[in-house]
């Protein structure tokens, strides 16, 4: 029933007539209804299985319901509409009838009544007009002024006056931009005797320039052929210092190559018995490792005879890669 009052509440804002209103709860308060009962008989339906097919089955029961009752109170709004459109045509052109018999007339006898009004509201404007056209030639802004209600003898010597002025401005504004003209061609004058002594001092600075870029020139050329002159000089000595240098350079190599190979020989001379006695010494090693190796029963012993044999290996391959630095 709550539900219910919210339908009619909706049909008392339109503020149509009791009949009309009438007329659409019957249309339709039963859609509502039905609509309502199966809306809240679907509320609880709420499917999160799939096994769930009755379900399934009464949400599209209900869907499928709820579409035909909103298809038919669609169709029933989209009739009633076109008929309220109908009766709005009508009532239209019932009232414009009536309106095309009656205002003609009306505006006739309007203008009858107010004809000395309009007459001098006619009046008025023209000479609204006038007046605008007349001051408008020595003011800007025509608005300030109260033209439609002015007195002739005031409008008169306003004009007059902003004439006067405008005459005046006119003066004032011919006698300054003469004088700017005047000015401008003083400035003028005196800018073309500027550029003409600028061009003056020009030439004269460049025939300067080229004199002293000639003499500038002689200069660079002296001091090139001396610097060349002199460089000459420099790399002829520089020459002849390196020649004597890489001539005692020469001479000092070659006495100390052979002093070196002096000594060399000599060392050679002095080391000889030691390396002789060196290899024998390896030879030793080698041939007491080969001759006398004990016969051992446990392997940790043999594992000690292993490592001084391999070490006894090293030394003679010390000895040996030794003596041929000698």
């Amino acid at each position: 029933m709550e539900k219910q009052n919210e339908l009619v509440a909706v049909i008392k804002q339109t503020g149509l007539q009791q009949p009309k209103m009438d007329s659409l709860m019957q249309s339709f308060t039963g859609y509502f209804s039905e609509a309502r009962k199966i809306v809240d008989k679907c509320k609880n339906i709420n499917v999160d299985d799939e096994k769930q097919t009755d379900l399934m089955k009464q949400a599209r029961e209900s869907r499928l319901k709820l579409k035909d009752i909103r298809v038919k109170c669609e169709n029933t709004r989209k009739e009633l509409k076109a008929q309220s459109l109908r009766e709005g045509r009508a009532v239209d052109g019932i009232a414009n009838v009536i309106k095309a018999l009656i205002v003609p007339v009306e505006e006739h006898l309007e203008k009858q009544e107010k004809f000395a009004e309009v007459r001098e509201m006619a009046r008025r404007e023209k000479q609204l007009a006038s007046r605008t056209e007349k001051l408008s030639k020595y003011v800007i802004d025509v608005a300030l002024y109260s033209l439609r209600d002015m007195e002739d003898e005031v409008f008169n010597n306003l004009l007059a006056g902003c004439k006067l002025s405008w005459e005046k401005a006119k003066k004032e504004e011919e006698e300054a931009e003469a004088k700017r003209i005047a000015d401008e061609k003083a400035e003028a004058e005196e800018q073309e005797k500027i550029r003409l002594e600028n061009e003056k001092l020009k030439k004269e600075a460049e025939e300067k320039e080229k004199a002293l870029e000639v003499e500038r020139q002689k200069q660079t050329e002296k001091l090139n052929k001396e610097r060349e002159a002199k460089e000459k000089a420099e790399a002829k000595l520089k020459a002849e210092k390196a020649e004597v240098l890489r001539r005692e350079t020469e001479k000092k190599a070659i006495e100390e190559a052979k002093k070196k190979e002096a000594e060399e020989t000599e060392r050679r001379a002095v080391l000889a018995p030691d390396k002789v006695k060196l290899v024998a010494f390896a030879d030793n090693i080698d041939e007491f490792i080969g001759k006398y190796p004990p016969a051992l029963k446990s392997e940790p012993a043999q594992k000690i005879l292993n490592e001084a044999e391999k070490l006894l290996k090293q030394a003679s391959e010390v000895v040996k890669e030794g003596v041929k630095t000698l």
